[in-house]
Formats: C-alpha cells, sequence, structure tokens
C-alpha cells in the first residue's frame, strides 16, 4: 500500500524516478480542482499517510497518545509530494499543518531528498518556499 501512496501526489512540471509518467497538464488539473470527490480523496490519502508518522493534519500537531509504530518513515520525498498536491490543488490548511511537521521534523534530522528535476539533493521546506515564491498554481 505505501507505494501506492507516493503516486496520489501529482506532478505537474516535476521529473520523477519514472520520467514524466506521473505529470499532468494544467486543464487536467483544473478539472481535478472542481472534483470534490478527488479532493475529499486527495486529502484522505494526506490525512492517512501522515497519521502512520503520528500527526494529526487537521490540528496540526502530533497525536497526544501514538502506537508505537506510528512514527516518522524517515521518507521526506513523501512529504514534498504530498505538500506539493496539498498547494496545487488549493488545500492550503493541510499543506500549512504538513509546513508544521516539516519544522518539526527538521528540528530533529535533515529533510532532504534526491530530486531528478534538480539532479541532486533538495531539502522539502527549501522546496515549498521557492514553489510558495512562483505563485504558478
Amino acid at each position: 500500500m505505501v507505494k501506492q501512496i507516493e503516486y496520489v501526489f501529482i506532478l505537474v512540471d516535476e521529473i520523477s524516478s519514472r520520467g514524466s509518467t506521473y505529470q499532468l497538464p494544467d486543464a487536467v488539473i483544473s478539472d481535478l480542482k472542481k472534483n470534490e470527490e478527488f479532493i475529499r480523496d486527495l486529502r484522505r490519502g494526506v490525512r492517512l499517510m501522515v497519521r502512520s508518522w503520528g500527526w494529526d493534519i487537521d490540528k496540526g500537531q502530533l497525536f497526544d497518545k501514538l502506537d508505537d509504530k506510528q512514527k516518522w518513515s524517515y521518507w521526506p520525498v513523501r512529504l514534498y509530494k504530498a505538500g506539493r498536491s496539498m498547494w496545487l490543488f488549493d488545500q492550503i490548511d493541510y499543506y500549512e499543518s504538513l509546513k508544521k511537521l516539516a519544522f518539526h521534523i527538521k528540528e530533529k534530522e535533515k529533510l532532504d531528498f534526491f530530486s531528478h528535476t534538480k539532479n541532486g539533493k533538495a531539502d522539502v521546506l527549501e522546496q515549498w518556499k521557492e514553489m510558495e515564491q512562483t505563485k504558478r498554481f
């Protein structure tokens, strides 16, 4: 199931390990933004993923009580793609919560990943900051 979750997050102008396979044109993105069922399911996918990491995305904090296996799984690229998708689909409340999670994680460890677009290392928060400044979506 974890592998499937990664591909929930849509790319527009980035290259992944699969090339441009998961990129969608702007017209499709525009249609999906209007699709309430898609948005509901996208949010649910993000909520479930970060719940497995112990994060309550709706409250923007760690859950008070965690299961032993409910912890950060060291996949910054998934966190990055989730945040980018939330931004892309105007789900700003979830995007802001993911930023809080990223800052929480970054207090303890690096949040970098290999970016095929940059052909090198990229930091989650720096990538999001760059994304916010372009305001492409």
